[in-house]
């Protein structure tokens, strides 16, 4: 239960502390491990499971609105509804604690949003990765289901390793490289991930423009956008599919470079 300070409301470390766990959450910054307890305890912890509903609900709708303005406006609401709290008022019930959780995280979001409004949309507005496909490739089956299996599920943890030890096998194997960059990429072993473009890009396959084009990427993420322009720019006309990515990327590039 919320404790008391000169008639001031303010809630507990432990309440605090599941806020920001759930964010966390939300967010995708926990570990696996991490998440399987969370997710263990949203089934256990019938409080938890209306904290954690409470805030899902919120986070969801402040993701899909695109009015900033409106957000502006909402910090100020929020503030005068939720922190302005007149001495001798009624005593906080389960559901206005949950309630202030929500408008502490909703004035964070709206904060983080207007400072960084599209810096982060814009690498996963262009990140979407090509299904790998390697089981007929090579003798080595369970190396290649588990590496097709996890990459393509996005879960680009333990993709880094199954693809890892396919490629101990197949070095030659150009396609099964390229994804290992994408893995280091999503899981931020960025320098790793810009050696193996460069190693593509810079090599005569067939896949050296899908080596720049995720070199470009790498740039974005790292929000270097006039490199991330000048790689573009080198990539050749030769597939239509990849040309027309690059120019949808330039063009959101222009926008964010004026």
């Amino acid at each position: 239960m919320p404790a008391s300070n000169d008639g001031k409301n303010f809630l507990t470390p432990n309440e605090m502390e599941n806020a920001k766990v759930i964010f966390d959450y939300l967010q995708g910054n926990l570990s696996a491990a991490q998440e399987q307890v969370f997710e263990q305890r949203l089934e256990s912890d019938d409080e938890f499971l209306e904290e954690y509903m409470l805030i899902k609900q919120m986070y969801s709708h402040l993701r899909e609105r695109n009015d900033r303005e409106m957000y502006t406006a909402k910090v100020e609401e929020l503030g005068t509804k939720y922190f302005n709290k007149k001495p001798g008022s009624s005593r906080f019930t389960i559901k206005n604690i949950l309630l202030l959780v929500i408008a502490t995280l909703a004035i964070l979001f709206i904060v983080w949003y207007i400072l960084k409004p599209q810096k982060t949309e814009l690498y996963k507005d262009h990140a979407k990765h090509f299904a790998l496909h390697l089981v007929m490739k090579s003798d080595v089956n369970e190396d290649a289901i588990a590496s097709e299996e996890s990459f393509n599920s996005g879960n680009y943890k333990n993709a880094t390793i199954a693809i890892q030890k396919y490629l101990n096998a197949n070095p030659m194997d150009t396609k099964a490289r390229l994804a290992l960059g994408i893995c280091h990429l999503e899981t931020e072993n960025l320098q790793e991930a810009i050696e193996i473009f460069d190693e593509i890009r810079n090599g005569t396959s067939t896949l050296r423009d899908y080596g720049t084009w995720y070199a470009a990427l790498y740039y974005v993420k790292l929000e270097e956008y006039e490199q991330a322009n000048e790689m573009l720019d080198s990539i050749s006309e030769n597939d239509p599919q990849l040309n027309k990515k690059r120019q949808t990327l330039q063009d959101d590039l222009g926008k964010m470079m004026k």
